[in-house]
């Protein structure tokens, strides 16, 4: 890659080069060491596994660009050109070495035009992921999906751009220097704020990318404007939730009498004029951008309906993330697909999953419950009642809460405030638990406290609504209890506290479970490479 690369392109730095934040730990040091003694033997793949697994551990920004450095070289030597460029491309804003990353990010590029004007036929296609709520740090799920989904197609081989707006006035497009991937922003004034200046800027951007294929995420009830911006190209569906289902809030929940909250059994395709109705009655419930993104939309016209309609039939594929959502669109498009989120397993490596039973110093079994009690829909008052009548009779259990106790309100003594928890933090609370609730209200398209506490070999008791019994196999990964009734949540959880080896051997098959249907790498290569390697 040039005499002024920071790395060759075949090997990646000794041990001579670490930096002293690494040699202070133990751990990031031997993993250092492994790591690069993989890379000089040439074991590339399972050296890019290891750098992949340091820079989940690495703590400074001096670490993670090291890291990501070597990361870059392997990824050129797998010829995966776009990888690469992903990782020096989140580095060109770092002080450290920068002249030499920018180098390296020419040369690559340079690689990459000459294959493509050599017409490689080898080569995977290019991919345009529009976004139109992208925010970095995370507003949402999705949000951390749609990263993820560029992380990995590119890991994969495929040229991918993620092509965003920045509007300020919505508070859209705020990306900070910890975004992992490359993004291409598109400036709105709040004058140029129309539907019709959005669909031409987002037009204009894809085109300069030429892909092959479009995948259209986090948009709410938007998406179908930006489908039919996409005609001539073949697009993807990304449903996130149950968006352009429910236009209220995205998962078919509803106001009801003392502030509980009524299951809808209604979709926005099916039956446009009661969601209008909703709307109407319910508007009040939404925050301020659902609101106005609705009205920017046109929801509940005559001519959204027939959009939303039309831009989903020629969809080449809507991607929905469990059976329910599929059985609700399957009416309107020829292809839908349950193609579920991808977890990042380098999170929760297996060697963390236990093989027995824990017999720390703790006398407490520990329940996790990792969401905001603040937050209704997440059911919090749920497992709080019913650890509660628990109480009465055992005090052999610790509800841990990823939130403040200011948040909740509540001082039970089985009660255990961890306060909130980064995404990097979770997976050592998940480690320490002894089995996962997750007591929602919503019909969430898919549970990512579910699908992360399987990864760490952990017990589920959820909900049984929306996505969880398409997550949680009944009696094998897990139980199921009736959203909201608490005294059902009080019998399963009872029966959980004293099956200490049923909990264990259910929280090894959710493992199984994880690493069969929810790593990223299974589902790049079982979902969405049928949908991507040929154009159509």
């Amino acid at each position: 890659m040039g005499s002024r690369a920071s790395l060759p392109t075949q090997r990646t730095r000794n041990d001579s080069s670490l930096p002293s934040e690494l040699q202070a730990s133990q751990s990031l040091a031997t993993g250092f060491q492994v790591a690069t003694q993989l890379s000089l033997q040439g074991d590339l793949l399972q050296a890019r596994t290891a750098w992949d697994l340091l820079l989940a551990e690495a703590q400074t920004e001096s670490q993670r660009g090291t890291i990501r450095n070597n990361l870059a070289v392997l990824d050129a030597a797998l010829q995966n050109q776009s990888g690469a460029e992903l990782q020096l491309e989140s580095l060109t804003q770092s002080g450290d070495h920068r002249a030499a990353v920018q180098h390296n990010l020419a040369q690559l590029r340079e690689i990459t035009r000459r294959a493509s004007g050599n017409g490689d036929h080898n080569r995977r296609p290019r991919i345009a992921v529009l976004s139109f709520l992208f925010n970095w740090p995370s507003t949402g799920g999705g949000i951390v999906h749609t990263v993820e989904l560029v992380q990995f197609l590119s890991k994969a081989g495929f040229e991918v751009a993620l092509i965003h707006p920045v509007f300020s006035h919505w508070r859209l497009g705020g990306v900070d220097s910890t975004c992992p991937i490359a993004t291409t922003p598109i400036e709105f004034s709040d004058a140029g704020w129309t539907i019709e200046n959005v669909q031409r800027k987002f037009r204009e951007a894809v085109d300069a990318v030429s892909p092959e294929h479009v995948i259209i995420t986090d948009c709410w009830n938007f998406k179908p404007h930006l489908a039919a911006a996409m005609q001539g190209y073949s697009y993807l569906l990304r449903m996130q939730a149950l968006e352009c289902l429910c236009p209220l809030n995205n998962l078919r929940l509803q106001p009801g009498p003392s502030g509980a909250f009524l299951q809808c059994a209604q979709s926005q395709p099916k039956d446009p004029g009661q969601c209008a109705k909703c709307l109407r009655e319910n508007d009040w419930t939404s925050g301020a951008l659902h609101r106005a993104e609705r009205e920017f939309s046109g929801v509940g016209s005559q001519t959204y309906n027939e959009l939303l309609l039309s831009t989903t039939r020629q969809a080449r594929a809507v991607l929905v993330l469990n059976e329910s959502a599929k059985a609700l669109w399957e009416p309107y498009c020829g292809d839908v697909r349950v193609v579920t989120w991808g977890m990042d397993s380098t999170r929760f490596p297996k060697a963390n999953v236990p093989e027995v039973a824990d017999t720390d110093s703790s006398p407490s079994i520990r329940i996790l419950f990792a969401g905001l009690p603040s937050e209704p829909i997440k059911g919090f008052a749920v497992v709080h009642k019913a650890c509660r009548a628990l109480w009465e009779h055992r005090q052999d259990f610790e509800l841990w809460v990823t939130a403040d106790q200011h948040s909740g309100g509540h001082d039970d003594p089985f009660l255990r405030w961890i306060g909130w928890q980064s995404q990097s933090q979770l997976p050592g609370w998940y480690r320490r638990a002894d089995f996962v609730v997750v007591p929602t209200l919503a019909q969430d398209g898919l549970s990512r406290t579910a699908v992360e506490g399987m990864a760490s070999g952990k017990a589920i008791l959820g909900s049984r609504l929306g996505s969880l019994p398409d997550v949680v196999i009944e009696g094998v990964t897990g139980l199921l209890a009736a959203p909201g009734d608490a005294a059902d949540w009080n019998r399963q959880l009872d029966w959980l506290l004293d099956h200490p080896q049923e909990r264990l051997a259910m929280g090894r098959a959710g493992r199984e479970q994880f690493e069969r249907r929810f790593t990223w790498e299974r589902v790049i290569e079982e979902q969405y490479l049928p949908l991507l390697k040929t154009v159509v």
